[in-house]
């Protein structure tokens, strides 16, 4: 990935949490990089398509001046958001913070605090079963679509299901919506819940009626790259065995299991003259077992490496030394 970088930038600031640290100031070293592809600026030689890094730089000095902070760590965490905000072609920024005079008190060349912030797309279900139920979960799109660190992107249609769990209420209208968010999922789970209590919503009856839009507590955050499944890819990017694997496979052609092999199987009941589908999973100590399914064979074990003999002439030869001559005298 490309990335724009300010290295070294030089601010002063009134941030510590001593008072005199708030009150005379000090200098601080701040670090930026900006992921983003650079290949639309570097094809059309034009500016607007790409991130100003003169105006970055003045705007992070402002940011960074704009407020006094205890903590080198509040200080960043505020800076990072706001320019994410306000940049729409920075989807992520790592933030350094150098404190170079901090009072220590002993040979220090300067503390930093490192962060990285992103947009992350989350899902979040939604649904109500009490009162006007569209406009219900309307004013619940709005409320999040006027958080500062959550985009609203997509709405699903509103679809009417019956209630589970508790089936002694009246049908629910769920649906989803997918948002980007700047919070953690702690954060983004006390938010719905503050956006719930805004509607009425009360939980007094587990599985029970909402009074107001329920926005499941059961969030999930994805990540921003898409998990490639078998399912999702083209017919061309499956191998021909691997079509053969979501198939079901006959009882009765049930693969046995190598020997010194341990085995877990789960199975599922079906009616008798049916197919069933088998999933087996072998752990062994040696050699992978071969795939039932598979025409590749199952690897040999392997030998010891080959170590090729020396030439005669390089081996060692005894050497007996030479007899010592005794000389007479007569």
């Amino acid at each position: 990935m490309d990335k724009i970088s300010l290295t070294g930038l030089e601010i002063f600031a009134h941030h510590g949490v001593f008072d005199f640290e708030k009150e005379n100031g000090q200098t601080f070293i701040l670090d930026c990089t900006c992921p983003l592809d650079t290949r639309p600026a570097g094809t059309t030689d034009n500016l607007a398509a790409s991130l100003d890094y003169g105006a970055l730089a003045k705007r992070l000095t402002a940011l960074f001046q704009e407020k006094t902070f205890d903590l080198i760590e509040a200080a960043a965490e505020y800076c990072a958001r706001a320019l994410l905000r306000e940049y729409p072609l920075v989807r992520s920024l790592s933030l350094t913070v150098k404190k170079p005079s901090a009072p220590v008190g002993l040979p220090l060349a300067y503390p930093a605090v490192s962060i990285t912030r992103s947009w992350t797309p989350a899902v979040l279900p939604l649904g109500s079963n009490i009162g006007d139920r569209a406009a219900e979960l309307d004013q619940a799109c709005q409320a999040l679509a006027t958080q500062p660190d959550i985009r609203l992107l997509k709405t699903s249609d509103w679809i009417e299901t019956a209630p589970w769990g508790n089936t002694d209420q009246d049908p629910f209208l769920n649906g989803a919506v997918l948002i980007e968010t700047l919070l953690s999922p702690q954060e983004l789970l006390q938010t719905i819940h503050t956006i719930e209590a805004a509607q009425g919503r009360q939980r007094l009856v587990h599985w029970g009626p909402s009074s107001t839009t329920t926005i499941s507590s059961s969030t999930s955050q994805t990540s921003p790259f898409p998990i490639p499944s078998a399912s999702s890819a083209p017919s061309s990017w499956i191998p021909s065995q691997a079509s053969s694997l979501t198939g079901s496979i006959p009882a009765t052609e049930k693969p046995s299991p190598p020997s010194g092999s341990q085995q877990k199987n789960k199975k599922t009941s079906t009616p008798s003259g049916s197919s069933q589908t088998v999933c087996s999973f072998f752990v062994s100590a040696s050699v992978p077992p071969a795939n039932p399914h598979s025409s590749r064979p199952a690897p040999a074990p392997q030998k010891a490496p080959y170590r090729r003999s020396p030439p005669p002439d390089a081996r060692q030869r005894k050497v007996s030394a030479p007899r010592s001559k005794t000389l007479k005298t007569s």
